[in-house]
């Protein structure tokens, strides 16, 4: 398995250490096939998932939310999923 994570505050040792690459996070939603969120909830990180990001993430990947629910944009990933039916 490739492991890859964004982090704005990387930490190559840690990288290095755990066996994992950083990439951007357009990046990571346009490649893995699941995308797991461990983000904190605040300004920056409020409907982090929404419209424009949803559109980038590869056909059949699996997002998998462990934040709070706002960072993720219900309405806009509920939109998208009611088009695909």
């Amino acid at each position: 398995m490739n492991v890859s994570a964004y982090d704005a505050h990387q930490d190559h040792f840690l990288a290095e250490v755990l066996g994992f690459k950083y990439a951007s996070f357009e990046e990571i939603l346009r490649k893995s096939d699941i995308i797991i969120l461990h983000v904190p909830y605040n300004k920056s990180t409020h409907h982090l998932i929404n419209k424009e990001t949803i559109k980038l993430i590869k056909k059949g990947a699996i997002l998998i939310n462990t934040s709070r629910g706002a960072v993720v944009d219900k309405e806009a990933l509920i939109e998208v999923l009611d088009k695909k039916s």
